[in-house]
């Protein structure tokens, strides 16, 4: 178990890295440069270019989401599905799998806007799979390891090792910590996650995703937490429920060939407008950390990025939903941090609260999404105990709210007098 649990992270290192550069080289082949690292996202190329790779990048996805999904309509077996399955009945597909998950690099490599964390996740998971095939192991612990190394994948892509584990162990097993093997689901999650953020230096150089500005150490930021808490519930909450209504209307997978397109299309027209809303939403979260938005135009950025996010999932085309949900929350919190006239040292902590609050309503994960932000910008104590509070008063409220409303139904109306 030892060996192979060194192999599992091992490996999810090697494929995190190797992700992360066919990353870079499609984009560059796509625009001619690396535009996740331009802070002008792909304005550097030609508006021709912008359109001509999101017709051909739609067209290639969609052709092969039409061929691979299941008809007339749903998805294939994911990481939860395979690795919750008490049966082990549930398997990835592995060719299909692995063809999905090119297709979701390829998308918004061309400059759709979801996120692309789903697709190391899917191939560290087929990885898992077969070494769980290979050394025999049992269907628990299959399932523990596919979710470890998918878990794993996403750490090395993302230089994440804590939220790597985390959603492994939060989102998908769910280990009960009173009991002995519930810690050793946690000791393998994080030793895997660990293994595989090490490997992953060796193409990453331990760089951060974003850079955070200097950060001033003020009281008042909690406060302005916890009104953003409450702010990004009701927009968190928003995106998710908009989320799950179009993910259950997608189009017949036989329509994929021309829907993808024209979504992929529509949002690089949109790219024309403000560059910054195609892509998974890396760009547009380094531009509101760094400031040199008016409030009102960082408003409509991110009125422009939720749709946009909307309109890509509603294409059919498939991908994920965390660099968005913390481009979302980013830029409406500093936003309202502008026209509330905060100090932008301050409003910079406000900010990543905002987008670990909006993530935790996406994916419903408190501790995974806070560590998510605080691991990705490296952030200090002081951004760290803020991120804590906000979150977790923003996943209290969420599990509040829906139980008051039900006690004030019951109750129904007080007596009115005579």
């Amino acid at each position: 178990m030892v060996v192979l649990i060194v192999v599992a992270g091992v490996v999810a290192g090697v494929i995190g890295g190797l992700t992360a550069e066919a990353n870079r080289l499609i984009e560059t082949l796509a625009f001619g440069f690396d535009f996740t690292k331009s802070p002008n996202g792909p304005a550097g190329a030609p508006w021709w270019r912008r359109l001509l790779v999101a017709l051909l990048g739609g067209v290639a996805c969609g052709l092969i989401w039409m061929r691979i999904r299941p008809r007339p309509g749903g998805n294939l077996v994911g990481v939860k599905g395979a690795s919750t399955d008490p049966t082990g009945t549930k398997r990835l597909p592995p060719l299909a799998t692995v063809l999905d998950a090119f297709a979701q690099m390829l998308i918004v490599g061309t400059g759709i806007s979801q996120g692309r964390e789903p697709a190391p996740r899917q191939y560290a998971a087929v990885a898992a799979q077969a070494l769980a095939r290979r050394f025999r192991v049992d269907v628990a612990t299959r399932g523990l390891l596919i979710a470890a190394t998918a878990g794993a994948g996403l750490a090395s892509v993302y230089n994440v090792p804590l939220a790597g584990a985390l959603y492994a162990l939060e989102e998908v097993v769910r280990p009960n910590l009173r009991t002995r093997r519930g810690w050793w689901q946690v000791a393998v999650a994080v030793i895997i996650s660990a293994l595989s953020t090490a490997v992953s230096w060796l193409f990453n150089h331990r760089a951060r995703t974003y850079v955070m500005p200097q950060v001033r150490v003020d009281v008042h930021a909690y406060a302005w937490a916890a009104l953003i808490a409450v702010v990004a519930l009701v927009v968190g909450f928003a995106f998710q429920r908009a989320l799950a209504w179009i993910k259950a209307h997608e189009p017949d997978t036989r329509r994929l060939w021309w829907t993808v397109p024209i979504g992929a299309v529509a949002v690089a027209a949109i790219g024309l407008w403000n560059p910054q809303i195609p892509g998974n939403g890396q760009v547009l979260v380094q531009t509101v950390l760094t400031g040199g938005l008016l409030p009102g135009a960082l408003l409509i950025v991110c009125v422009a990025k939720f749709g946009a996010t909307l309109l890509s999932f509603g294409a059919g085309s498939n991908g994920g939903v965390l660099t968005p949900s913390l481009a979302v929350g980013a830029s409406l919190t500093m936003a309202l941090m502008g026209w509330c006239h905060v100090d932008a040292a301050v409003g910079v902590t406000v900010a990543v609260v905002g987008a670990a609050c909006v993530l935790t309503l996406t994916q419903r994960s408190p501790m995974f999404s806070a560590m998510f932000a605080l691991e990705l910008t490296g952030s200090g104590l002081f951004t760290s105990s803020a991120v804590a509070w906000g979150v977790g008063l923003t996943w209290a409220l969420y599990l509040l709210l829906p139980r008051l409303a039900r006690r004030l139904r019951r109750r129904g109306p007080g007596p009115t007098g005579a």
